[in-house]
């Protein structure tokens, strides 16, 4: 009898590079949804956009002289009462001014004072040196708020900076007359 040799097959081993998860269900269609819906600006943003914009002005217009006050003014309210809507309930606002004055020669000055122009001299300063000074106004808002008849101050700072630069020139001292 002849035999014959059969080899029996040798199992493969497959592996899969990624795990596979069979889906027992299909997944659903996603519909995408776009909302209109804008949002109401914060009652910060409400606060600052009613705010006046600061105009810093002097006298004299156009150069100064060294030695001779220069008068400086704004156009700031001593106070601002504002009502606005936030979710529905009234927020009235109070507010008050400050002003931190550099008049760009290391002179500063702090006040509650707008200013006004000639012949008041509420804010004035004077320059002993020609040149082109760069004057900033820091405007620090501080004030209360009122919620259904209860007021409580404003945490944080309400801050506006303005710039104006200043001409001084010097002049010749000449003596007229007898």
């Amino acid at each position: 009898r002849a035999t014959i040799k059969t080899k029996s097959p040798t199992p493969k081993a497959t592996f899969s590079k990624r795990p596979y998860a069979k889906r027992s269900a299909k997944p659903r269609a996603t519909k995408s949804v776009t909302t209109s819906k804008q949002s109401s600006p914060s009652l910060a943003d409400q606060i600052l956009q009613s705010l006046p914009t600061l105009q810093v002005a002097y006298q004299p217009e156009g150069a100064a002289l060294t030695g001779v006050p220069v008068i400086f003014f704004t156009d700031l309210p001593k106070q601002i009462s504002q009502s606005y809507k936030v979710v529905g309930v009234d927020v009235t606002i109070n507010v008050k001014p400050k002003s931190l004055w550099e008049f760009g020669d290391g002179s500063t000055l702090l006040t509650n004072k707008s200013g006004k122009p000639y012949p008041s001299i509420e804010i004035t300063h004077t320059y002993f040196a020609p040149g082109t000074y760069p004057v900033v106004v820091a405007t620090i808002w501080d004030g209360t708020f009122t919620v259904e008849g209860v007021t409580k101050p404003i945490s944080g700072v309400i801050r506006q900076v303005s710039t104006v630069d200043v001409k001084v020139v010097g002049a010749a001292t000449r003596f007229v007359g007898k």
